[in-house]
């Protein structure tokens, strides 16, 4: 993969919960309450993906996490694509399907979800960490 930009898109009680001042970012679009948050330990050059986590909530109080397989897999990497919708008007829709096919066989793909209410993160990278060691 081709890392792509040193920041992440994050919601203003993020950054309150992690003791930042949202005043202090930009934020993405005017009427929502996301900043840009730079990320200090950017890799910029050309690495292999091991594995791809998709991460979503839902309003239980525990994580889910599954291993997706099969064609469900390809679905997920293609509809978890930044700008998979307007990408039929570029002319790489066909070689997307390629790469994500390719990636479907070769890796594998989690989806956590994670509780909406509360701040989380520690149980997060816990959870993460421990499935990157499983494969």
């Amino acid at each position: 993969i081709v890392p792509a930009f040193p920041g992440m898109k994050v919601w203003e009680d993020s950054l309150i919960e992690l003791g930042k001042n949202p005043g202090n970012y930009i934020p993405i679009r005017g009427d929502l309450k996301k900043y840009l948050y730079p990320v200090d330990q950017f890799h910029n050059q050309v690495i292999s993906l091991d594995q791809v986590f998709i991460i979503s909530s839902h309003n239980m109080e525990n994580f889910e996490v599954k291993d997706i397989q099969g064609i469900e897999k390809f679905n997920t990497l293609k509809n978890n694509t930044y700008f998979f919708k307007g990408m039929n008007k570029t002319g790489i829709l066909e070689k997307h399907f390629q790469l994500c096919n390719l990636l479907a066989q070769a890796i594998p793909v989690t989806h956590i979800i994670r509780p909406n209410s509360g701040f989380k993160i520690d149980s997060l990278i816990e959870l993460i960490t421990k499935r990157i060691s499983i494969h």
